[in-house]
């Protein structure tokens, strides 16, 4: 399945999204996201 995008999320930006094709993957990682400035 190809990879359209990845973003992190949730509360710690630590479950990173996967979107495929023609699917949405989530799962926990050891890494946090860059949070964006507000």
């Amino acid at each position: 399945e190809v990879v359209a995008n990845v973003q992190f999320g949730g509360a710690k930006r630590n479950r990173l999204y996967i979107c495929g094709t023609t699917s949405l993957y989530a799962m926990y990682v050891q890494a946090h996201g860059v949070s964006h400035p507000r």
